[in-house]
């Protein structure tokens, strides 16, 4: 008896169409279509091809489909925040790393910068009135009438 084996490319071919048919039709078909594709290739091999294809469809699945509109009209958004445990959230925050990647002196200096400005316009303002009270005391007391100085 001559014992010819198909090409492993044409054993492939076989075992993803009996794979997919097998997927879709029935468990057992699924095992033939597998017991197929194994018999002619070492198992690791199918599972690397296996797992190609399904990447492969996966990523044309989602290129061609628009995730974001499936998820904002498929999916209670509010329902899903409201079971998320912010408090676990902030507490895998690193601190330290964010500090990190802050310009911390700038912001000191931003803020107190801003700070320092409006304390001098205040103390400025405070002057000024301070002055026109005291020049309307020392009129009173000299009893000056007329014109103010400018």
């Amino acid at each position: 008896m001559n014992d010819v084996r198909p090409s492993p490319d044409r054993v492939v071919a076989l075992g993803a169409v009996a794979l997919k048919a097998g997927w879709w039709a029935s468990g057992p078909l699924r095992r033939l279509g597998w017991a197929v594709l194994t018999a002619a290739v070492p198992e690791d091999v199918a599972r690397r091809a296996l797992r190609d294809a399904v990447t492969a469809v996966a990523g044309t699945v989602l290129e061609a489909v628009d995730v974001t509109a499936l998820v904002r009209d498929h999916v209670d958004l509010d329902a899903l925040v409201a079971e998320v445990d912010v408090a676990a959230v902030v507490a895998r925050v690193d601190v330290s790393r964010l500090v990190a990647a802050m310009d911390l002196p700038e912001l000191v200096r931003q803020s107190s910068g801003t700070v320092t400005g409006e304390a001098v316009r205040g103390v400025r303002t405070a002057g000024v009135s301070a002055d026109d009270t005291v020049t309307r005391v020392v009129e009173r007391v000299l009893r000056r009438r007329g014109e103010r100085p400018a």
